[in-house]
């Protein structure tokens, strides 16, 4: 059964979602890199050419798609936001959201943030658009960690501890 990380771009998904799967010793699996090997472009490319709605449906097919074995799963920042997916959420595995602040996020984005279709403009403004939007669905996660507080290495350890307790309690 895998793990999903949410949160924010930024919120550090890819990131924290390699290490703790390398501290597992399981796979990872960036969902948007498997939708984009799958659609052969790139995740700017399907929404300027395909729009929102149709990556929307391939974040769906590919959650479906993911094997219900003991992963760590870092999906894009508006996965939770998917009515579809959300659908899927309570049978597919347990959510922990990686708390960021807008402005962290977009300072840890960077020059970066230009390559994600939903930042277009001003990437602070939009988190905050974002965050507001999401805010509710991100907070209803099954733990929450707050990558503000805390160094890389430790949000790692605490994300690893509660994806490591998900993953024994689902083999009980």
């Amino acid at each position: 059964m895998p793990v999903f990380l949410i949160g924010l771009p930024g919120a550090g998904k890819s990131s924290v979602g390699s290490a703790v799967a390398t501290k597992l010793h399981i796979p990872c699996v960036d969902l948007d890199r498997e939708i984009e090997t799958s659609a052969g472009k790139s995740i700017a490319r399907i929404f300027a050419e395909d729009g929102e709605s149709v990556f929307r449906a391939m974040e769906s097919e590919a959650t479906e798609r993911l094997p219900r074995t003991s992963a760590i799963v870092a999906p894009g920042a508006g996965w939770i936001s998917n009515e579809a997916v959300r659908v899927l959420v309570p049978r597919a595995g347990p959510t922990i959201y990686l708390r960021v602040e807008p402005r962290t996020a977009a300072l840890r984005l960077g020059a970066a943030a230009a390559d994600r279709p939903l930042l277009a403009g001003d990437p602070l403004r939009e988190l905050e658009r974002l965050l507001a939007a999401r805010e509710q669905l991100y907070e209803s996660a099954d733990a929450i960690v707050d990558t503000e507080q805390y160094p890389f290495d430790q949000v790692v350890q605490r994300t690893a501890e509660l994806a490591s307790a998900f993953l024994q309690h689902r083999r009980e």
